[in-house]
């Protein structure tokens, strides 16, 4: 798992200067918070059980990632 997140730093999808063991661990807890976490999300006023909060969270899970790229 720890060597993908390293090649991905190396094909540049990941800044260099990430540590990729922590990044891939927050990367996970982005990825489990709305399943984990339901309450915070309906406590920011989205509906985790919706289609549209899967979809939109996916986008902007994507948005979000694509920033911590090599620029």
């Amino acid at each position: 798992m720890l060597d993908d997140f390293r090649q991905r730093q190396t094909d540049g999808e990941l800044a260099a200067n990430l540590d990729a063991a922590y990044t891939g661990l927050a990367l996970f807890g982005l990825a489990a918070a709305p399943v984990v976490f339901p309450q915070i999300a309906r406590a920011l006023g989205l509906d985790p059980d919706s289609e549209e909060f899967a979809t939109r969270y996916a986008e902007e899970t994507t948005r979000l990632v694509e920033h911590l790229k090599e620029d």
